[in-house]
């Protein structure tokens, strides 16, 4: 059995089971999000695809893939002077 946080002082008692279950649950749902995300990228409103830039820093990635499942917009600007892309999460 394991103790679940369910409310600020309670605690609920459940099994391995229940526990394995709710964590392929959370996971399979992160998923999704993230699939219907990527799904948008190439067909964003008045937006046009046209470059792929991968991302190869694990910390980078982590901070993108939070953004997306916090609902986030990536909106990329290119500062030519300093030859850089930054790259910000928005609201929807």
């Amino acid at each position: 059995m394991r103790a679940v946080q369910v409310g600020i002082n309670m605690k609920k008692i459940i099994s391995q089971n229940e526990a394995r279950r709710l964590r392929k649950q959370v996971a399979a749902l992160i998923q999704e999000r993230y699939d219907r995300v990527k799904q948008w990228k190439s067909e964003y409103p008045g937006g046009v695809e046209f470059a792929h830039i991968s991302i190869i820093d694990e910390r980078i990635r982590g901070r993108l893939d939070v953004a997306i499942m916090l609902n986030k917009v990536l909106v990329a600007k290119w500062r030519g002077d300093a030859n850089v892309l930054d790259i910000y999460a928005v609201e929807q």
